[in-house]
């Protein structure tokens, strides 16, 4: 009898049956795309660590949890390379190489990232992107990339929520904070860990009214009809509401809001959202506005927004 091989550890191979599904959903994609003029995005692999690090500073409404989580080599210089984690910050750097030609520009990519998570952490550290970034100026801009989204979505699922919230609403809630809780605080809430906000609560001496918005915002989440439960929960921060009524009055469509919502990445700065299989909760869309990020690495002040769609969690489900 012949002896079986064993078969290297390492990153997933689509076996034939997956390829087959990646190259009939990639063409449904180049149709879109095709049809509403957006350009493709080619990135390069790898580029330098600082700026990838722009992204991965500590700031507001972004999860040290993933912060450095890169593969990382050197030039012949010494000087550290990244294998890219993210491509939004990419599509910017492209973009304003290109500024004085071109005033906005709407890029599309189905392309890999890799994130260096550890063995057994459930987290996969190839995972084949759909994005699209929208850089420039562009009316109704919201609801055309909603509208986008779901025309994508439309060729894999129909049974997925999309959440929506507003950075500017955890970054005006932690201002209520003490500076050495925040991040912790913001940890607690990606994870809705309601046991760990109870400690950070305690260890800081919050007031027990703050307590209980703190509490209850990584749970209250729903349609448009949660606005009356923010109003009774925010009556004495009425800077916070404001934000909540403004958000929720913004979204046309019937989707979730969730306030507590926490993003992977620093650079967003107003509606931000996320989508999820409903059969299993699976993360599967994350997208929002980033206005300005473009200051980080210029002097042009850029409205900016994208999302991202995991191609790779869409093709094992499907």
């Amino acid at each position: 009898m012949e002896k079986a091989l064993s078969i290297p550890y390492g990153f997933e191979y689509f076996d034939i049956e997956k390829s087959k599904k990646y190259f009939e959903y990639k063409k449904k994609l180049e149709s879109i795309f095709s049809k509403h003029n957006i350009l493709e995005f080619i990135p390069p692999l790898m580029d330098y660590k600082e700026l990838f690090m722009i992204s991965s500073k500590k700031g507001i409404n972004s999860n040290t949890f993933f912060k450095e989580k890169f593969f990382e080599t050197k030039d012949s210089n010494g000087d550290f390379l990244v294998i890219r984690p993210d491509i939004t910050i990419m599509a910017m750097k492209s973009y304003i190489y290109q500024k004085e030609k071109i005033s906005s520009v709407q890029f599309y990519y189905i392309q890999p990232v890799y994130r260096d998570y550890p063995m057994g952490s459930g987290f996969y550290r190839e995972i084949l992107q759909i994005g699209v970034e929208m850089i420039g100026s562009f009316s109704n801009r919201i609801k055309n990339m909603f509208y986008l989204l779901k025309e994508i979505m439309q060729i894999f699922y129909n049974d997925y929520t999309i959440v929506f919230s507003n950075s500017v609403f955890m970054n005006s809630l932690l201002k209520y904070l003490p500076e050495e809780s925040r991040q912790k605080l913001l940890e607690a809430f990606y994870f809705k860990d309601l046991e760990k906000i109870v400690q950070i609560c305690k260890n800081n001496s919050i007031s027990s009214d703050l307590m209980k918005i703190l509490l209850e915002i990584p749970m209250l989440i729903g349609t448009k009809e949660i606005l009356g439960e923010y109003k009774i929960l925010l009556k004495n921060y009425p800077d916070l509401f404001k934000i909540v009524q403004e958000t929720i009055d913004s979204i046309d469509d019937d989707v979730m809001f969730d306030f507590g919502l926490v993003k992977e990445f620093n650079y967003y700065t107003g509606i931000i959202f996320d989508g999820y299989l409903n059969e299993n909760n699976k993360k599967i869309i994350s997208g929002g506005i980033y206005d300005n990020f473009s200051l980080q690495f210029s002097n042009w002040e850029i409205p900016s927004c994208g999302f991202a769609i995991n191609f790779t969690e869409l093709l094992n489900q499907s």
